[in-house]
């Protein structure tokens, strides 16, 4: 395994927070303790050019989210992708960027420190990305295992090994899926489901919503 710690782009004495106009989407993450939450949140660019970024911040649960605080981190590269809280002061995170020719997926890991927070992060190649619609009309948690099925199917989701987010009354999760297939160029390819899950009848979220899930905020 590489390990590589010039990826991880922390904030330094000219970065500055954004106007909330900027502030497209936000999303919170509390520990497991409750002790400290995780956000991330999509900035548009000031201008017609250049790109948007994604931020990233820890802050007390006590403590409100600013906008315009300069306290936040990014990565290099496409994502993240939020696989969760594995303990009470450690996150892990993948994140999309390109190695041609990697051997093994991932193919960079990193670890830093922010604030009290371990933040460990794995780097892929990814081959391809698809959305895929599922309607639910049954909802079970066992364990870290979050359960969807209707009257022809079930799918499983494990908190802690994918991302799962949650807006209003839908789900949101990104699955990373490592395939070897001797057939193609490269053996090892690395793909992405991205699952919208919409219940088709009116339901209670709260006991998954009570750990492990990342909850999109309004905007105020």
């Amino acid at each position: 395994m590489i390990f590589l710690s010039s990826t991880f782009t922390g904030c330094d004495e000219n970065a500055r927070g954004v106007s909330k106009s900027l502030v497209t989407t936000v999303e919170k993450l509390n520990s497991p303790n409750n002790k400290y939450s995780f956000y991330r949140y999509y900035v548009k660019p000031s201008m017609a050019f250049g790109s948007g970024s994604v931020r990233m911040t820890f802050l007390p649960t006590t403590e409100d989210f600013d906008y315009m605080s300069s306290d936040f981190f990014t990565l290099k590269g496409s994502g993240p992708v939020v696989i969760g809280w594995q303990n009470d002061t450690t996150i892990k995170l993948i994140q999309f960027a390109s190695w041609p020719n990697a051997e093994q997926e991932p193919f960079l890991t990193d670890t830093k420190r922010v604030k009290n927070i371990t933040v460990e992060i794995s780097y892929y190649n990814m081959h391809s990305s698809g959305g895929i619609d599922f309607s639910f009309d049954s909802l079970e948690v066992k364990g870290d295992t979050i359960v969807f099925s209707n009257d022809k199917e079930t799918k499983s989701f494990i908190k802690g090994q994918d991302e799962i987010s949650f807006y209003t009354d839908t789900f949101n999760i990104r699955q990373i899926e490592i395939v070897y297939d001797s057939t193609a160029k490269t053996k090892i390819q690395v793909n992405s489901d991205n699952w919208k899950l919409i219940p088709s009848k009116k339901m209670n979220f709260s006991e998954v919503l009570r750990s492990g899930v990342l909850i999109e905020k309004k905007l105020e």
